[in-house]
């Protein structure tokens, strides 16, 4: 199983995880079974609008079907594929995320975590 996470940067496991998932700096894909990684630069980042949307579309060619993130806006909820699992885990580094995750401590995202534009303001 694979899950994608929102980064602030490129380090891997040690990448804090970022608190948008639409303006993140990157995606960290981790491979559970064999604990690897692989960086994706989130080239929606910088979009003047509609990052959620390229964001989803870079994440949508991807293995992964569970996402983490600080934080889900409307453009990027609507834009990920309905087979993809949100989950919401806003501090801490990847490593950490992913033991929430596989303890079952991370909430699930069924709608919107914050409104449009809300990436706009970090």
């Amino acid at each position: 199983m694979e899950i994608a996470v929102a980064t602030c940067n490129d380090k891997g496991l040690t990448a804090e995880v970022a608190s948008c998932f639409g303006r993140a700096e990157y995606f960290t894909i981790v491979n559970l079974k064999k604990m690897t990684t692989q960086i994706i630069n989130n080239s929606g980042k910088n979009a003047p609008c509609k990052a959620g949307i390229e964001s989803a579309q870079i994440i949508s060619k991807e293995k992964a079907n569970k996402i983490i993130a600080g934080n889900f806006g409307p453009l990027a909820f609507e834009n990920l594929d309905n087979k993809n699992e949100l989950f919401h885990y806003s501090k801490g580094t990847v490593k950490i995320a992913i033991e929430e995750f596989e303890k079952g401590n991370l909430k699930k995202i069924f709608e919107p975590t914050v409104e449009a534009h809300s990436g706009l303001e970090r």
